[in-house]
């Protein structure tokens, strides 16, 4: 099939919906499928069999992009959009796949060039804006959970990353189409063409490292983690705290904070590193913690710390608690006095091996990329089965809802 792909993210740049977005487009070339993907004017080529990338016009002074919701996106998805129409003139295409807020046109196109719709579902978009503390107003929310209400009645497939999306999906009133494949591939295993940036990846041969490896966006609680390493000094003299993913911004506010708790000696901050370093660190640590205190979308990183073979401690919310149990990992209340409890409880707790053991056994039956091929598999061969976009047939893979 020939898909055309939108994208409204720099890609390929080392964060979570472009990850999400190099591995469908892998897949699919693995399958044999041609990919035109139409992205930003920002971030690094691919090599990828079957895949051209097209960009939209550079919009001056934006360089960057931020995480979530932003001004500079609305100027970069209006140039965007006509880079999309360009190519559908152009080309005549079996699929459109889009990512995010392109969802929005990928309904409107469908109609216009009667081609299936797949919407990938990375978040709820209504979330993203209480995740982002942009908009308050509870009136705002429920227009916006319309119109995301709208785009999923008017996709003919839909990707949900994880089980809470899938109910999500549900309860809009959607009763097949949705497939749950979730963002399980390994990233700092397999980007091509990444090499360590440093002659020599630092080591701390004497410390206990308690790893966090993310972006520094406030929801994923990194204010919980910070207040909880005092705890845990107290009983561990030797540990250190390394967290590595910020942008320059975010980095300077969390080492301020770190300063105002006393905590220097104990934390080490490192902006973001190409993924392909991240494995060093994965390997170095003792403990892999994800502190998040709020949102509902599984993060990328539980994947990799499943196959890591570190045990891993998390909060005790629906984010973590789709994919861990407390059979395979620590679970916390979302507080530092607790946090600190389970990440000492995963330095001493004889138990700690067994369940890490359990962990990688879970990665390699559940989330291991030939499975995930396989889903994907299965929802291009539904969406293949369909006659046109108005006649949908109920898919019977075990994918689907």
């Amino acid at each position: 099939m020939k898909i055309l792909m939108i994208a409204p993210e720099p890609f390929f740049e080392p964060r979570g919906t472009p990850f999400s977005e190099y591995f469908r487009i892998r897949a699919l070339s693995e399958l044999g499928h041609e990919i035109d993907l139409a992205t930003y004017p920002l971030g690094q080529d691919m090599e990828i069999t079957g895949l051209r990338i097209f960009r939209s016009l550079r919009v001056p002074g934006i360089t960057t992009v931020k995480v979530g919701p932003s001004i500079g996106k609305l100027f970069l998805d209006f140039f965007l959009f006509f880079t999309v129409v360009k190519l559908l003139f152009k080309n005549r295409y079996d699929v459109i796949h889009t990512h995010e807020e392109a969802v929005f046109w990928g309904v409107m196109l469908r109609k216009l060039w009667r081609v299936p719709h797949i919407y990938d579902m990375h978040s709820s978009l209504p979330q993203q804006f209480k995740n982002f503390n942009i908009v308050h107003a509870a009136w705002i929310h429920k227009i916006f959970q319309a119109f995301e209400n709208f785009a999923l009645q008017s996709s003919d497939a839909i990707i949900a990353i994880c089980p809470y999306l899938k109910e999500h999906v549900v309860e809009s009133g959607i009763k097949s189409k949705v497939f749950v494949i979730e963002n399980t591939p390994e990233s700092e295993a397999v980007l091509p063409g990444e090499q360590n940036t440093r002659k020599e990846l630092p080591s701390f041969p004497d410390k206990k490292v308690v790893l966090y490896a993310g972006t520094f966006e406030h929801y994923q609680g990194l204010d919980l983690l910070l207040e909880s390493i005092p705890l845990v000094a107290q009983q561990k003299p030797d540990v250190l705290f390394l967290l590595i993913g910020g942008v320059a911004k975010l980095t300077e506010f969390y080492q301020d904070k770190a300063r105002k708790l006393m905590i220097e000696s104990y934390v080490r901050f490192m902006e973001k590193i190409p993924a392909a370093d991240v494995r060093h660190f994965l390997e170095m640590a003792d403990v892999l913690v994800s502190p998040r205190k709020s949102g509902t979308n599984t993060p990328l990183k539980i994947y990799s710390y499943l196959r890591s073979g570190k045990p891993i401690v998390a909060t005790n919310l629906v984010t973590h608690t789709q994919v861990l149990t407390s059979e395979i990992s620590v679970l916390t209340d979302p507080n530092p006095k607790s946090f600190a409890a389970g990440i000492i409880r995963a330095m001493e707790d004889p138990e700690i091996p067994n369940l890490v053991k359990r962990a990688r056994r879970v990665a390699e039956e559940k989330y291991s990329y030939k499975e995930y091929v396989s889903k994907i598999a299965q929802l291009y061969g539904y969406v293949q089965n369909l006659k046109n976009p108005r006649e949908l047939k109920t898919a019977t893979s075990e994918t689907a809802l």
